[in-house]
């Protein structure tokens, strides 16, 4: 599922959470919005403009495929309060590559293993793809 298409999000997560099985996890990556290329458009900063007039522009410039809904990481955070552990894995993937069975040079593995995570952690605005996993708890209401 592609969260940037949906457009009434919250009810998709909602009923999302009520389908993952107590003890089980959901996986959810979605677009990072606050990268200043839009890469559904290929266009710089447009995106940043509300939805409604994002989408407007798009269809005068005759570039508009279908409406995208970007969520930040920590609006997808709030919209997924049901969960009760939220786990923002991207930093990890970028630091650690391997672990994540991406094939990269050994010298660059190296080098992104030996970097503090909080360089990961400032870089968290430009990285393309937000990743999460959440874990519904045995004691969440079904």
């Amino acid at each position: 599922m592609f969260l940037n298409m949906c457009n009434r999000l919250s009810i998709i997560l909602m009923n999302i959470f009520h389908v993952v099985k107590p003890q089980g996890w959901l996986y959810l990556a979605t677009t990072n919005p606050l990268r200043p290329w839009e890469i559904h458009y290929k266009v710089p900063f447009a995106h940043y403009l509300p939805n409604k007039i994002f989408h407007w522009l798009m269809k005068k410039t005759g570039k508009y495929q279908e409406d995208i809904n970007l969520q930040t990481s920590w609006q997808i955070k709030s919209l997924c309060k049901a969960f009760t552990r939220i786990d923002s894995i991207s930093e990890s993937i970028c630091q650690y590559p391997g672990r994540y069975r991406l094939h990269i040079q050994p010298w660059l593995e190296y080098l992104l293993g030996n970097r503090p995570k909080a360089i990961y952690k400032c870089g968290h605005r430009f990285l393309l793809t937000f990743i999460f996993m959440f874990q519904k708890n045995v004691l969440s209401q079904t």
